[in-house]
């Protein structure tokens, strides 16, 4: 969680889009080990000991990440609506 957390002050030049790359990795090993019981147990345990610090700020950059993502996403329809279209077209 803390690397989560951490990338986020990179400074590289590449930063903004290199943390999107890493974060995708994180969350899949994160969603890998949450189905260990011992390892739910554990977030947990973090999530209560630091609700209003650390982990607040964990959740907040998860969700940024995830409206940032969506916006990104939904942009894009109308450019896959046009290509869906132009492929249907005879040529």
């Amino acid at each position: 969680l803390h690397l989560y957390v951490n990338i986020e002050f990179t400074g590289t030049n590449t930063a903004f889009y290199d943390k999107f790359n890493i974060r995708y990795h994180i969350g899949e090993l994160m969603e890998y080990l949450w189905n260990i019981p011992c390892h739910q147990n554990r977030w947990v345990e973090v999530s209560e000991a630091t609700a209003s610090g650390f982990y607040l700020q964990f959740l907040n950059m998860l969700v940024n990440d995830a409206i940032y993502l969506l916006d990104e996403a939904l942009k894009k329809l109308p450019e896959i609506k046009e290509t869906l279209a132009a492929m249907k077209e005879p040529e």
